[in-house]
């Protein structure tokens, strides 16, 4: 089994911001998350939890270069300050599994599940939680036990009368205009990974 924590940066939510900007995490688009894998010889299984925060903020608000980082996102997904308080604080999840491979110290994995959002506070949202499927690929470099991991992800959002349809009126884009396009979420985590239990094949 490994453990493993760090940081997950979620990026852009929706692929048309109008009238307000719509972002998961509060440092600078990021979170702490936590996350388990059990693996096997080719296979594994990975659980991962973030707790974070949806923040809505007008496209016209700004800060002032003095004052701190800038509060437009579409310059850097990594660099910016959310204006306001949050809208809601809830806990991001992803259950995924896949195959799995190893090469000298560093080892690889493939595999995809579903991305779940759930224990909100109140009913921003107003509609299901709606499970949306995701692809991921990661990789972890090793030294005996403990490691250094890093997970890319692809997740397919858009479904009708979800909590991912709420994000989109709530950003000011027409989610029939695009009726029909698949819109993704490309959240990046990385974070020191530890490997317990004795006998257990290196797993990111």
């Amino acid at each position: 089994m490994g453990l493993e924590t760090g940081f997950i940066n979620f990026g852009p939510i929706v692929s048309e911001e109008v009238t307000h900007f719509v972002r998961f995490g509060t440092n600078d688009g990021m979170e702490r998350y936590f996350a388990a894998t059990i693996a096997e010889d080719r296979w594994y299984a990975r659980l991962l939890v973030a707790p974070t925060q949806v923040h809505v903020w007008s496209v016209q608000d700004t800060i002032h270069p003095t004052l701190g980082r800038p509060s437009d996102p579409t310059g850097s997904r990594w660099h910016y300050r959310p204006v306001g308080r949050a809208r809601d604080s809830f806990v991001w999840s992803s259950l995924s599994g896949g195959i799995r491979g190893d090469k000298g110290p560093t080892s690889g994995r493939l595999g995809g599940g579903v991305i779940s959002l759930s224990q909100t506070d109140h009913g921003f949202w107003g509609a299901s939680v709606g499970h949306v499927p995701f692809l991921e690929a990661g990789g972890v470099v090793r030294w005996r036990a403990v490691g250094v991991a890093c997970t890319g992800s692809l997740g397919f959002l858009g479904r009708a009368g979800t909590r991912w349809t709420v994000l989109e009126y709530a950003a000011g884009a027409n989610p029939e205009r695009g009726k029909g396009v698949r819109r993704t979420l490309k959240p990046l985590a990385c974070g020191a990974s530890i490997r317990i239990g004795a006998g257990v094949t290196p797993e990111p």
